[in-house]
């Protein structure tokens, strides 16, 4: 019999021990359990934050793209006008160039002018010198008396 009792005590004691073991798995399993979820619960909130900045993403990359194609026309506008302006620059480069020659041209012939105007002034006051000068009597028109 005290074998019999000896056994009785072992297995009551291994099942205290069991069943210690097992509150304590039970309780470790409890808390993975809710870690389990709260991990799940944010993998959700990370999923639907994700999915937030995916979208955010490809707005800002439409925007990109949109701003990209408007950057190139701009690029390309600003091209156009600058080679007309050079066209344009090249062109009144060209007429200023006429204009200064046709000025020293003028300048020219002004020049010649004046001294043409200088000589033929001479040539008058040296013809004056010979020609008799004529002297008129006034008359008076008011009825008075002449003067001599």
């Amino acid at each position: 019999m005290i074998p019999l009792t000896i056994a009785l005590i072992v297995t009551g004691a291994a099942c205290a021990v069991f069943a210690i073991i097992a509150t304590f798995a039970i309780q470790a399993n409890n808390r993975l359990e809710r870690s389990l979820e709260e991990a799940l619960a944010g993998k959700e909130h990370l999923k639907a934050e994700n999915g937030t900045l995916l979208h955010n993403e490809a707005v800002m990359q439409a925007q990109i793209d949109g701003l990209k194609v408007a950057l190139k026309a701009e690029v390309e506008r600003l091209q156009r006008e600058s080679t007309f302006k050079q066209k344009t620059i090249d062109h009144l480069s060209v007429k200023v160039d006429e204009i200064r020659a046709q000025n020293r041209d003028l300048e020219e012939i002004n020049s010649d002018l004046l001294k043409a105007q200088v000589a033929m002034r001479a040539q008058l006051a040296e013809q004056r010198k010979t020609v008799p000068i004529k002297r008129v009597r006034k008359t008076d028109t008011s009825g008075g008396e002449q003067q001599p």
